[in-house]
């Protein structure tokens, strides 16, 4: 009697000690899910985008041949100057339009995966905390008449054997992947960072590319940059009416600002692709501003 009620005890105690493990890793499967949901939703979003780009170029640039064949084909002084003004004012628009990196869908779509991905990583680091508390170790020691040392002997375990579970391996492989992702990242920070001075060609190897942070508000700025695809972050302070450079890794990035420690606005998605364009005369791969007025 007395050992079958030990046996229902310890049952019970194991059951409660794993049922906090298993609803984390429902949480993470969850998730994993709908990140998977968001970044298919995000790439249709920049396809659509890009599609809808492409063709308001063409447009503008179809309307600006006819206008100059209009002007070529006229003798009259008045239908050539409109002509003339016509082409500029089209030439202007397709300029506008290729710069453009995205609209309100694909900010919305960044921001909602970069959101899942943050929730994500809280969630899969109380998972890891919750298995190391649980987990025993895998080696046991015995001891030998002739020798007082205990040797260690090792369980021989059989990768098959479907009565092993397997939860704890595949989250130390997680952290180890994580671990080495996050190395990486510091790595090629610091050689950005060491570069900061160089000039940045898309073709160069100094290991980021020029963005500019521009703060025209009356107050300090602090613009962060997070990755949307890793742990990479980029942080700059900026006093009022200066243009600060930074160069960053290529990817996706939200895009922060904060006044007096406060959000001033949603964070903006920023792309840096190796596609130059010009900031107020400056060259750059990219740019985030903080406007004048709030």
């Amino acid at each position: 009697m007395k050992t079958r009620f030990a046996f229902v005890v310890a049952l019970m105690i194991t059951v409660i000690i794993g049922q906090p493990v298993f609803g984390q890793t429902k949480a993470l499967d969850l998730i994993s899910g709908q990140i998977k949901t968001a970044t298919a939703d995000l790439k249709r979003a920049e396809k659509k985008f890009d599609s809808e780009k492409a063709r308001k170029i063409y447009e503008l640039k179809k309307e600006s041949r006819n206008q100059e064949i209009k002007g070529l084909r006229s003798n009259n002084p008045e239908v050539i100057d409109a002509a003339a003004i016509s082409i500029k004012t089209l030439n202007t628009q397709v300029d506008s339009v290729s710069k453009m990196e995205s609209n309100a869908d694909v900010q919305l779509a960044a921001k909602r995966l970069y959101e899942l991905q943050q929730e994500k990583a809280s969630v899969f680091e109380s998972e890891l905390a919750a298995a190391k508390a649980n987990a025993k170790p895998a080696t046991k020691t015995a001891t030998t008449p002739d020798s007082a040392e205990p040797t260690p002997v090792v369980a021989k375990i059989d990768p098959y054997d479907r009565k092993i579970p397997t939860r704890l391996t595949k989250l130390d492989r997680n952290q180890r992947s994580r671990s080495h992702a996050t190395r990486v990242d510091e790595v090629l920070i610091s050689r950005v960072e060491n570069n900061a001075n160089m000039v940045m060609t898309p073709a160069g190897n100094s290991g980021g590319y020029k963005v500019i942070f521009d703060n025209m508000y009356s107050s300090p700025v602090n613009f962060i940059a997070r990755s949307i695809s890793s742990s990479v972050k980029v942080a700059v302070m900026v006093d009022p009416g200066v243009m600060c450079t930074k160069y960053m890794l290529p990817g996706k990035y939200m895009v922060e600002i904060y006044i007096n420690g406060v959000m001033s606005e949603q964070p903006k998605l920023m792309t840096i692709d190796g596609q130059e364009c010009d900031y107020k005369g400056n060259l750059c791969f990219n740019y985030a501003f903080a406007p004048k007025f709030r």
